[in-house]
């Protein structure tokens, strides 16, 4: 596929947020989405995971983006305005990454984005930005559309047009969600109206962007449609009842809802299809929290991901997808470089034949601020939202001003530990110690904070700020059990081991892995730290505890196989790594363990292949490297490959000491990471013990 036939394709990008994908499936095999099933069947279909932290206006910022919260800086609907002295809406300006219409403008390529979160105020793009604020506050139409909603702005008269209030609805519009409706006192029961708000809100977003459609040029066209997350967070418990929920009457009545709003918005769906025609690529995703409804039922949560059109895959699967790729895969698409600074990457396995992908710095120097919407941004009307989106905001007349300012101080921390999450969760650990400092003298945020900002200091293995801390910290809670949190005793257990009192160590680990009740991550951790000192008969332990609570985590099975290694029982560890590849098919070190369990059953193809698929999954992955060296080496007698691949490691190697040319990140576990690995398959015993 050429670049020239890539500029000349368009991308329909549509969001569903909200919509699980273990309700979708069960829905598709029962014939109720049809347009859905029909995009499948011309395109792939797969998971669509999300990083943290899990609020709409976060992973809708991260999908345009290709990068997480911490770099985007939008991490949730409200920020604390400059004085600290309120909580104000997250605006467009307050992004600070270039969004894919941005992108899409500096190459002079129309695009357009119709209800996209943290779109208000509209950008002056080429193209059309049809702002979050357009659907809001449909239940009045005393409610004026607010300034700086629609770009351009001699649309506004003629796309107002196409605002459906809520009171048009006419009571057969409700009928497929609300079939006993007419038992229901309106009156005394406000989720009637919530239906017809929610559904008033999907017309409207559907019949601006099919005018948009039908009237503009374009290359890109992004469309959220907003109320889909609405109606799962407010009726998914009575579509996924249990036993007790399904003998009330509000089951009875509001049961059919989700199944109608999935099956409107599939019909919508086909119209968007019908009218962009064939030549189009069609990227469906659902960005998803994690319910605990879904997760009762279900055992996880997550979202999905279609990409259709006539030069994808036909009705196969894709694995690894993530918010992040969204971006990168729209750019390679249409031939636009990837900007290096962005976390996700392409989706290339989606076509046929790939698209060239081809590489820029990053965009966000290449995309200049508009001071004309920041100083719109800026004004009081731009800044509102209607009653139905407000945030709970205190009044100073009704509560005084102490309390008043003391719950904005309260909703202005949260809002800085959420963005010093994200900062954590990009790999920005560095960044995060002096707000986490701060927050940890801050009620509620001391306990939390403490143990984030031991995180960051182990990820920094900054020892010398590390054992002081939760030397402090122990002090302060006491030595009684149960006083100390699971995490920080195994901090205490892995200091220990560096200063090279192993049973010391083992003996926190032990006291950890009891504390961490139900924690799989925390004893994820805790079964690597085992593994880390040759206890596979321990580590082992703590990982089959995980697998029977939490079968379907990846990186349990990931650690059970690596003790199985360690056993030298390759090939229950070679089944234990393929348990982890199923469950999560984007899991580099997983294809690498594997890799060696085949090298240790003798198979150098298997070994290869396994390699391989590391590789392409993460290029920088040296170890893969060093083990494709061994296998030609010993098994093919090839020195010219085996040596081909020991510089490609030994590059790789020197990059990650010297990254004077990548983007800085603090996470320093990568290349001890690596060490290890490089011992297990050197087998070395009796080594010095290592966190």
């Amino acid at each position: 596929m050429s670049t020239e036939e890539c500029t000349k394709r368009r991308v329909l990008l549509v969001a569903w947020p909200g919509a699980h994908s273990q309700i979708v499936n069960s829905m598709l095999e029962q014939g109720r989405l049809p347009n859905l099933s029909g995009l499948i069947k011309k395109g792939v279909v797969g998971r669509l995971d999300s990083p943290p932290p899990y609020n709409l206006s976060s992973m809708a910022t991260s999908i345009v983006t290709g990068k997480p919260p911490g770099l985007h800086g939008i991490v949730g609907p409200t920020i604390p305005s400059a004085d600290r002295s309120k909580m104000q809406p997250v605006t467009s300006a307050h992004r600070e990454s270039a969004a894919v219409w941005n992108i899409f403008s500096t190459r002079h390529r129309r695009s357009m984005a119709v209800a996209w979160p943290v779109s208000h105020p509209a950008e002056p793009i080429l193209g059309n930005i049809v702002s979050n604020r357009f659907a809001q506050g449909l239940m009045d139409r005393r409610i004026p559309m607010q300034p700086a909603t629609i770009h351009p702005q001699p649309l506004n008269e003629k796309l107002a047009e196409f605002r459906i209030f809520a009171d048009e609805l006419k009571a057969e519009d409700l009928l497929p969600l609300l079939p006993l409706g007419h038992e229901i006192d309106q009156d005394h029961d406000p989720r009637v109206a919530f239906c017809a708000r929610l559904m008033s809100q999907t017309a409207t977003v559907s019949t601006c962007s099919q005018q948009l459609l039908a009237e503009e040029r374009w290359s890109l066209m992004a469309i959220w449609f907003p109320a889909m997350a609405n109606f799962n967070r407010r009726f998914l418990k009575f579509h996924l009842a249990d036993s007790d929920t399904q003998e009330s009457n509000d089951h009875r009545l509001y049961q059919y809802v989700l199944n109608a709003a999935y099956q409107y918005h599939d019909l919508l769906l086909g119209q968007l299809i019908q009218q962009t025609g064939d030549d189009a690529t069609v990227i469906l995703v659902s960005p998803v929290a994690e319910s605990p409804v879904v997760k009762k039922r279900f055992g996880e949560s997550h979202g999905m991901l279609v990409i259709s059109g006539s030069d994808i895959h036909q009705d196969e699967l894709i694995h690894g997808a993530n918010l992040l790729d969204i971006t990168p895969t729209i750019l390679a698409a249409c031939g636009l470089p990837i900007g290096k600074d962005m976390k996700g990457r392409p989706l290339l396995d989606a076509w046929q034949v790939a698209p060239p992908v081809d590489m820029i710095d990053s965009w966000d120097t290449q995309t200049e601020p508009n001071p004309e919407q920041e100083e719109i941004s800026r004004h009081p009307n731009a800044t509102s939202v209607s009653a139905a989106a407000r945030p709970v905001e205190s009044d100073p007349q009704q509560l005084g001003q102490d309390q008043h300012d003391a719950q904005v101080s309260r909703a202005a921390d949260l809002y800085e530990y959420r963005r010093t999450k994200s900062l954590m969760h990009s790999g920005l650990y560095r960044n995060a110690i002096s707000n986490l400092k701060r927050l940890a003298q801050v009620e509620p945020f001391q306990l939390s904070a403490t143990l984030d900002l031991a995180q960051c200091l182990w990820r920094l293995r900054n020892i010398d700020q590390l054992e002081p801390l939760i030397d402090q910290f122990v002090k302060d809670r006491g030595s009684n059990d149960g006083e100390i949190p699971a995490y920080i005793i195994l901090l205490q257990g892995r200091l220990k081991i560096i200063q090279g009192d192993e049973e010391a160590g083992k003996s926190f680990l032990a006291k950890a892995a009891s504390a961490a009740n139900q924690d799989h991550y925390l004893l994820t951790q805790i079964g690597e730290t085992y593994l880390s000192l040759r206890e596979a008969e321990h580590a082992a332990e703590v990982f089959r505890r995980v697998v029977a609570e939490h079968p379907h985590h990846a990186a349990a099975h990931l650690g059970y196989g690596r003790c199985l290694l360690q056993q030298k029982r390759p090939q229950q560890a070679a089944d234990k790594f393929t348990e982890a590849i199923v469950l999560q098919y984007h899991y580099p070190v997983a294809h690498f363990f594997r890799a060696v369990g085949q090298w240790r059953l003798k198979d150098p193809e298997g070994a290869l292949d396994a390699a391989s698929i590391c590789l392409k999954q993460n290029p920088s992955f040296a170890p893969a490297h060093r083990l494709m060296a061994r296998v030609y080496k010993k098994f093919y007698r090839d020195d010219h490959l085996a040596a081909q691949h020991l510089r490609q490691a030994k590059q790789l190697r020197e990059q990650r000491l010297n990254p004077s040319n990548s983007t800085p990140s603090d996470d320093s576990l990568q290349e001890s990471s690596d060490r290890s690995l490089v011992d297990l398959l050197d087998s070395v015993k009796n080594r010095p013990p290592r966190p």
